[in-house]
């Protein structure tokens, strides 16, 4: 299932994902360093290791959520990121476009704050009045 989400969005998704992964890699280089045979003296090894898997366990749960925050994310040939496609406006539209427009004009004059609730309810009532309707 993919997640609607504008360009700072997905800006921001991937941005997360790097800094989740930079810090990732500075813990498994970590990880390799404590592994290693030479640094690790024998009484501490089990408890290195158990260590070590812990933290590649908690590494996995992260890098499978980093997996699917990018996955979310349509992204065209080249790595670059789909646009939306604008849909059309849902709502009504009015069957007389220019009495509309002169009336809407009209309520722009009239009342300070346009738009808003109460010169847009103005509008319909005075359009209406006009002979004007909606689809």
């Amino acid at each position: 299932m993919a997640v609607r989400i504008g360009n700072k969005g997905r800006k921001k998704v991937v941005d997360k994902v790097i800094k989740g992964l930079k810090k990732a890699s500075k813990l498994h280089a970590g990880q390799a360093k404590s592994l290693d045979p030479k640094k690790i003296q024998s009484k501490n090894r089990k408890k290195t290791v158990k260590k070590v898997i812990k933290g590649l366990k908690k590494a996995s749960k992260l890098h499978a959520g980093q997996a699917k925050s990018l996955s979310a994310l349509k992204l065209k040939k080249g790595g670059k990121v789909k646009k939306k496609k604008s849909k059309k406006k849902s709502g009504s539209t009015p069957t007389n476009p220019a009495l509309y427009s002169r009336v809407k004009a009209e309520a722009k004059r009239k009342f300070d704050v346009y738009p808003s609730a109460y010169a847009n309810a103005w509008l319909v009532r005075t359009y209406k009045k006009r002979g004007g309707g909606y689809r």
